[in-house]
């Protein structure tokens, strides 16, 4: 198994690489009003307007710096009405994709029952590695504005 790992705040995270269409930098995003904050934005992918997400929000409370590692990690999520939309997830310091054996993986030994999108945790050189499961990190409420707003 592919990880694409990340740093946001002190903390590293994975994403499985299978999740990932792309990695892009960070381009100038359009702003929505009256979103959603953890809806950074749209951009042009491809000739579609592509809704970006920030996972700092999610994992950290405070909004993504504008740094040199700074990525959007280019995914597919489900919505409530089953269809797949195309979205960014915003992200600092995306940083390396490793290789490692999901039986190494283990559980974290927290329920964090508000976040369900974090799964097991992975033992790396670097630390343990808490691997976030992209169907679930973005909350209905959001998925929800995702679908009703104008850049579906």
């Amino acid at each position: 198994m592919l990880l694409l790992t990340m740093t946001i705040g002190a903390e590293i995270y994975g994403l499985d690489a299978q999740q990932v269409i792309e990695v892009i930098p960070l381009v100038v995003l359009k702003q929505v009003p009256r979103v959603d904050a953890a809806i950074s934005g749209i951009f042009n992918y491809r000739g579609t307007p592509v809704p970006v997400i920030d996972l700092c929000v999610f994992l950290n409370q405070k909004k993504c710096r504008n740094n040199l590692g700074s990525r959007i990690i280019i995914t597919q999520l489900k919505m409530p009405d089953q269809s797949l939309k195309t979205v960014g997830l915003l992200a600092e310091h995306v940083t390396e994709v490793i290789k490692c054996n999901a039986s190494e993986f283990t559980r974290s030994g927290i329920n964090a029952a508000n976040a369900e999108f974090l799964q097991n945790v992975y033992q790396h050189q670097n630390g343990l590695i808490q691997i976030i499961d992209v169907p679930k990190v973005i909350p209905d409420s959001i998925s929800r504005q995702l679908t009703t707003q104008a850049f579906t």
